[in-house]
């Protein structure tokens, strides 16, 4: 699939609800759980789509044609002292779906790739 393709679904995915069996979590990046129910965040949803074989920042960033540190912003901010995700104005476990996709939406713009980019 293309950069622009990946960028598409995973956006879509984000502004959904969770498919089959997926439980949303930011705090962890993707884990198998009893019962084949797999949680994660929007790196775990990614790997889920086929977009990345690593739910890493770094994996994330050259997968959707992000910088390293737009791409750690997003997927991994740091935890302020207050257990907030830096950047997101909420604590680290209410970060959304939602959030993750207004944040992707704005980097993409940010960041355009060409039609049919690998």
């Amino acid at each position: 699939m293309s950069i622009r393709e990946n960028r598409e679904r995973l956006l879509t995915a984000l502004r959904s609800p969770m498919p089959e069996g997926f439980v949303w979590d930011f705090t962890t990046g993707y884990e198998e759980i009893l019962g084949g129910r797999r949680c994660g965040c929007a790196m775990g949803i990614a790997l889920t789509l086929g977009v990345v074989r690593e739910p890493t920042s770094d994996r994330m960033a050259a997968a959707l044609a992000l910088p390293k540190d737009v791409a750690e912003a997003i997927f991994a901010p740091n935890r302020t002292r207050n257990d907030r995700a830096a950047g997101y104005r909420v604590r680290y476990p209410d970060v959304t779906s939602e959030m993750v996709a207004r944040k992707l939406a704005r980097a993409f713009k940010r960041y355009p790739v060409e039609d049919g980019a690998w």
